[in-house]
């Protein structure tokens, strides 16, 4: 339950006080970009390393994935140049499709 609340405390931004009610959520992207991003690079760690542990496999396609996307929410954490949050983001979306893809393909080609 506690992931759940840390997840949309960081996600979702807080009412405004104002008449309008209008919510800038650029802004609110850029003030939380951080801490969110620094959460899921010790997530992918851990998910990595529990892999490890209990199949015995290294570099597995999943983990490929995933050392992938830590790398990517590292230097998300880290870099505030907006052209490079939209790379990550496309690449993000490319990296996910071609994993998703190769999955598909290695388990009709197994099974």
């Amino acid at each position: 339950m506690g992931r759940i609340y840390l997840a949309a405390a960081l996600l979702f931004p807080a009412k405004t006080d104002d008449a309008s009610g209008d919510v800038d959520l650029r802004a609110h992207y850029w003030s939380i970009r951080r801490p969110f991003f620094l959460v899921l690079v010790p997530l992918m760690s851990i998910y990595t390393a529990t892999t490890w542990t209990m199949s015995h496999d290294l570099f597995t396609s999943i983990d490929v994935y995933r050392v992938t996307f830590f790398v990517m929410y590292l230097v998300l954490a880290t870099t505030k140049r907006r052209k490079v949050h939209e790379l990550i983001a496309g690449a993000q979306i490319a990296v996910l499709a071609l994993f998703l893809a190769t999955e598909v393909i290695g388990r009709s080609l197994v099974g």
